[in-house]
């Protein structure tokens, strides 16, 4: 679903990383269950969020 979505939005990368891959990271940010999402180094989503609630945030950041 994030793939289908960040298709919409061409300014916006995404970067999948295996928690075993980046342990020290998934530490950093304190959650201990997958899927989460960060946005520009901030946990956003634990858990795969709605698409709409998605969109929002993508949305939200593109203007800031």
């Amino acid at each position: 679903m994030v793939q289908k979505v960040v298709q919409d939005y061409p300014d916006v990368t995404v970067r999948s990383v295996h928690i075993l891959d980046a342990a020290d990271r998934v530490a950093a940010y304190g959650v201990f269950s997958t899927p989460f999402i960060v946005m520009d180094g901030a946990l956003e989503f634990v858990g795969l969020p709605r698409e709409t609630d998605l969109r929002a945030r993508i949305a939200a950041r593109l203007v800031a």
